[in-house]
């Protein structure tokens, strides 16, 4: 999220590759990791990671020049969301080897 701000790359040209990333690991994922998987994107955005997540985000937009904190604090909470989705995912994977 954080090269994100910094680079000042739309959340679409993130969100949207690892959202299909996830797509194809789910097909190649055992069954049950899937739905492991995607409950842990619910553990992860809890009442404390998303607000501290969200301060350092548009607190670090506020300081660079050029940047939008609003445009760039949006899609954060998804970003969040999926990196430990994608990591149980291919952990399922790995662990049929």
């Amino acid at each position: 999220g954080l090269l994100k701000i910094l680079n000042n790359i739309p959340s679409r040209n993130v969100i949207l590759p690892m959202m299909v990333l996830a797509g194809i690991l789910v097909l190649l994922a055992p069954e049950e990791f899937v739905g492991i998987a995607f409950d842990s994107a619910s553990a992860t955005t809890g009442p404390v990671n998303i607000p501290i997540n969200m301060a350092i985000a548009i607190g670090l937009a506020n300081v660079i020049s050029n940047v939008d904190p609003l445009l760039n604090g949006f899609g954060l909470v998804g970003l969040t969301s999926l990196g430990p989705t994608l990591t149980v995912l291919i952990l399922g994977i790995l662990s049929r080897r």
